[in-house]
């Protein structure tokens, strides 16, 4: 069965710390060595607040306190994939600051073809800090319905 998800569904809401776990894990991960991104100290006497936090560190669904999002778009683990991710940076963020989110699905289209319908939905989330949008993450995932005989 084809689940067509509805634009402007609310996929949950969080606020959260950025932690220094969190952005280590996430350095480490795509090899972000440099002293600025591991000693807050450094990261002072270069300017900066703190520890620098990479918009690739922000993940709408690590956020979430569960998978319920899931049934809500239609994405499933064995039939879905993540085909896009863009990212609008507008501010920096920094280890320390906390952000609040509500991914929200922003648009929807289907693919209709004789052996699949392709379901391709848009999570957007805004992730605001101190009261104005620091980043703007896009993520599109695409979802194979098998047609039934």
């Amino acid at each position: 069965m084809t689940v067509i998800p509805e634009v402007g569904t609310v996929l949950g809401e969080f606020d959260a710390p950025l932690t220094r776990a969190r952005v280590w894990r996430v350095d480490w991960s795509v090899g972000l060595d440099t002293v600025e991104y591991q000693d807050p100290e450094v990261a002072r006497e270069s300017g900066l607040p703190d520890i620098p936090v990479p918009p690739g560190a922000l993940v709408f669904f690590s956020f979430l306190d569960d998978t319920s999002w899931l049934g809500k778009t239609g994405v499933t683990f064995d039939r879905s994939l993540a085909v896009r991710r863009r990212l609008e940076m507008r501010r920096p963020l920094y280890v320390g600051d906390v952000v609040r989110g509500t991914p929200t699905i922003s648009d929807v289209v289907v693919k209709d073809r004789p052996d699949q319908a392709l379901v391709f939905v848009t999570i957007t989330t805004d992730y605001q800090c101190d009261g104005a949008v620091a980043l703007v993450e896009h993520v599109t995932y695409m979802t194979r319905n098998p047609k039934e005989a």
